[in-house]
């Protein structure tokens, strides 16, 4: 039985989901995968597949901007861009707020992802580091 680019595609969305927080394992043991059975061939066309699983995906989420103060349509244009969605900030998919419990930054979130860029979250990150 032969597998398609597309089955490999979505086997590699599923074990994504599935493990958000283990990425980097999860794409280690599927390359693993394409090695052992003799598929990497495949993987430019797999990743085609990826790509428009997440467009399609993308297509019909709403967004929700959080701003620590009120910021011009262009930045938030500007943050859906950088987070990768194709929308406009005036788009009935985009809904923008002010959050008072943001110190500064931003906050990006769809149904199953966060983008945070606020501050608190990079001070976090910080003294991780420093640990």
């Amino acid at each position: 039985m032969r597998i398609s680019s597309q089955q490999l595609a979505r086997a590699l969305v599923s074990a994504f989901e599935q493990h958000p927080e283990r990425g980097d394992e999860v794409i280690d043991r599927f390359v693993s995968w394409c090695r052992q059975y003799h598929v990497l061939p495949f993987l430019p066309r797999v990743l085609f597949h990826v790509e428009r699983f997440a467009r399609e995906r993308k297509a019909g989420e709403s967004v929700e901007v959080a701003t620590a103060r009120r910021v011009s349509q262009k930045t938030v244009a500007d943050l859906l861009r950088k987070c990768g969605f194709d929308l406009k900030p005036n788009s009935d998919r985009v809904h923008i707020s002010v959050d008072s419990t943001l110190i500064g930054g931003f906050r990006v979130r769809t149904q199953n992802r966060v983008w945070d860029g606020s501050v608190r979250n990079q001070l976090n990150r910080v003294a991780f580091l420093w640990r």
